[in-house]
């Protein structure tokens, strides 16, 4: 079997809106396909139950990785992982739509294995159907969407 991660969300009580728009983050995540993107797997999208599935990356969020004591990550491997970060935001900033993050940070990177890094999390990803990016709203991270 593949191991996957299941992200249930901790607030369940969306109205309408929120819900039709977690429909439609899962909508848009299901046609990312890139290395250094979190490969979505599916979605449950009825409560009690929301939540999506992904692949599983062993070694968890970058923020622990490396505010962790006694860890070590070799210089060339720190920059490999940087490169992985470009990839994967080239990857959305250049597909079609164009896919704007809007909250790019260590915890919502994920490593693997092999110490590639993946970006997740897109709660607050926004879909441009044009390629000039300006936001009118604030972004950060919103509890409602905390897994």
């Amino acid at each position: 079997g593949t191991e996957v991660a299941v992200k249930k969300f901790l607030v369940q009580d969306f109205t309408g809106d929120a819900l039709a728009q977690f429909k439609c983050e899962a909508e848009m995540m299901i046609r990312l396909r890139h290395p250094n993107v979190v490969l979505f797997m599916g979605a449950v999208t009825r409560p009690p139950n929301l939540s999506i599935l992904t692949e599983f990356l062993p070694r968890g969020c970058l923020y622990r990785l490396l505010h962790r004591s006694g860890t070590q990550i070799d210089e060339k491997i720190r920059i490999k992982m940087a490169l992985d970060v470009v990839r994967g935001m080239n990857y959305l900033h250049t597909s079609h739509p164009t896919v704007v993050h809007r909250d790019l940070k260590s915890p919502n990177l994920l490593v693997d294995k092999n110490w590639v890094v993946k970006v997740c999390d897109f709660g607050l990803s926004r879909v441009k159907h044009h390629t000039f990016l300006s936001s009118n709203s604030t972004a950060g991270t919103v509890i409602i969407l905390t897994f």
